[in-house]
């Protein structure tokens, strides 16, 4: 088994986050829905984890890029959906809420399964900008990022896992 505290990365930033926004709103527009229960999102790890999250940093900047791994600890190959089954949210007064949004149909995601051999898994490279976010997405076309990125504490769940990491990302 893979030791999940000798992973490169970070689980989330330490202390409170550098700005709390209001809700997000965006008229016209439907806010995607978060798939993981709030009650199962657990960060980096659990307990006895099969998968692990990590993100490289816990800051970032505006144009930055994050880079996010899920790597399988176990010994065994093990199962997860397609690399595009993510939320990305920052905390709000109202807590969590994506940044995407849709004009239309909801996306659709395919019920394939990934093999992931032990000690590798999923990288993602995010560049921190509306356009980035979306560049590397299955769903770019249908998504948007609305309201603009902000100030804040981010998070990025991979919900067949139902794992998360936390950031900070500081616009000016």
């Amino acid at each position: 088994r893979f030791d999940p505290d000798e992973l490169e990365g970070a689980v989330a930033p330490a202390g409170d986050p550098p700005a709390v926004s209001e809700p997000l709103t965006c008229e016209g527009l439907e806010r995607k829905s978060q798939w993981s229960d709030e009650d199962d999102i657990h960060l980096g790890n659990e307990d006895d984890p099969t998968f692990a999250l990590r993100v490289a940093e816990t800051s970032y900047e505006y144009g930055d890029t994050a880079t996010i791994r899920l790597t399988n600890t176990t010994m065994d190959w093990l199962v997860t959906g397609n690399r595009h089954k993510y939320d990305l949210q920052v905390r709000t007064e109202d807590g969590w809420q994506e940044i995407r949004v849709i004009d239309g149909s909801p996306p659709f995601y395919t019920d394939e399964g990934i093999l992931h051999p032990p000690g590798s898994g999923f990288e993602w490279n995010l560049e921190l900008t509306e356009e980035g976010l979306l560049a590397d997405h299955i769903h770019k076309d249908i998504f948007e990022v609305c309201p603009d990125l902000q100030t804040g504490r981010y998070r990025f769940v991979y919900w067949p896992t139902d794992l998360a990491v936390e950031f900070n990302l500081t616009v000016e």
